[in-house]
């Protein structure tokens, strides 16, 4: 008897029924002001284009994070606001599920109210920081960095545990936002905001430099800071390095990367003595070259080599589908790009990885053209930060 009244006053408990009314009725004017004012998508667009002219925002509108050896750019979180606000009759939530001492489980979820289409994200926060100076925290444990140095696993204070919560639910609500905005109208909101910042810093480029001199100082990335980075005098600074500089300043305020990942760059991108993935590759095909060819695998090769002729820039086919017996050796760009797929490969697993690529209709990374490079190496950055 007492547990069937202990049953009935939890499931009576006026607090739970308000909850889930309030909840209800939120959902229900939400679809109801969806019915009578439906999007118009052409409006929308014109808004995000409009606001990507405007040369202040245009400055958060994208990051740049190195994966790889390589900058990876992509849409900003103040861009992700910005457009599912503009797209309008979309609704963005969280919800913790669990909590205990040591973590804090959320769900973060977006859901467009004229398509019925929901994209949810759960992410677990661990109540830990990591500081090189414990003083005045609880040491939880210790590891060493890549540099030799101790970094001690503190507990987190309320404020730290607050921005670590804030910084990983703003990724996700742009990682699942964006999801909903259509991809063609993102990346030509980025490329108008790249216009808007070249004509500026085409008037008055000393001013340019010196607003992302300031920007960078302000999280103390010092002038000298940047020429070490750059390794040359910022006087000599070029347009695509400017352009870098921006994405890097927001990737950072934005809690996307830090400047200790920017430095720690084995090389620059580009530079043709790096060892990559892609060498790795081309050296195992050498090394089975010789058991895989026979006499009737040379004639088979030559028939190949009759349908797949050489390109123009002279370089060979991969798997020895030309006259050399050498494979191709991959242009710089490629090699950096199969470099971070091979990294995600190695910390996500290939499954996952060659999954995702699958997605694309490609089974190898040195099949993905130029323009699709970025967008899946942003889709395995948003695998990892799950």
């Amino acid at each position: 008897m007492n547990e069937f009244n202990q049953t009935a006053l939890i499931t009576t408990d006026p607090a739970a029924i308000a909850a889930g009314e309030a909840a209800k009725a939120r959902i229900q004017s939400a679809y109801l002001v969806a019915i009578n004012k439906p999007r118009n998508e052409n409006q929308a667009r014109d808004r995000i284009l409009e606001a990507c002219k405007r040369p202040a925002f245009a400055e958060r509108v994208e990051f740049s994070k190195p994966v790889g050896g390589q900058h990876i750019k992509g849409p900003s979180i103040r861009f992700a606001e910005l457009a599912l606000r503009e797209w309008t009759n979309i609704i963005a939530d969280t919800q913790t599920l669990y909590e205990d001492d040591k973590v804090r489980r959320v769900r973060v979820s977006v859901l467009d109210l004229e398509t019925n289409s929901q994209f949810c994200k759960e992410i677990q926060i661990r109540k830990t920081v990591e500081r090189k100076n414990p003083k005045g925290h609880e040491v939880i444990s210790e590891r060493e960095n890549t540099k030799g140095e101790t970094v001690y696993i503190v507990l987190a204070t309320d404020d730290e545990f607050h921005n670590k919560e804030a910084a990983l639910i703003s990724k996700a609500l742009r990682n699942e936002g964006l999801r909903v905005i259509p991809s063609d109208i993102t990346d030509e909101a980025l490329e108008t905001a790249r216009e808007t910042l070249r004509n500026r810093d085409a008037q008055d480029p000393k001013a340019a430099k010196k607003k992302v001199f300031d920007s960078l100082s302000s999280i103390g990335i010092k002038p000298k800071d940047v020429e070490k980075y750059l390794k040359h005098s910022v006087d000599t600074l070029s347009p695509v390095e400017l352009e870098n500089l921006r994405g890097m300043y927001t990737a950072i305020k934005e809690g996307s990367a830090s400047w200790a990942e920017y430095i720690n760059l084995p090389d620059k991108e580009g530079n043709g003595n790096q060892h990559t993935g892609a060498d790795d590759l081309t050296d195992a095909i050498k090394d089975k070259k010789p058991s895989q060819d026979s006499e009737d695998g040379s004639e088979s090769n030559k028939s190949t080599t009759s349908r797949q002729p050489q390109g123009q820039d002279g370089n060979e086919a991969l798997f020895g589908q030309e006259n050399s017996d050498k494979p191709k050796k991959l242009d710089k760009f490629t090699e950096a790009f199969v470099k971070a797929f091979n990294e995600y490969a190695s910390d996500l697993g290939k499954e996952r990885c060659y999954s995702c690529l699958g997605k694309y209709g490609y089974t190898q990374p040195e099949e993905v053209p130029k323009n699709e490079r970025s967008q899946i190496l942003q889709e395995l950055a948003s695998y990892k930060v799950e």
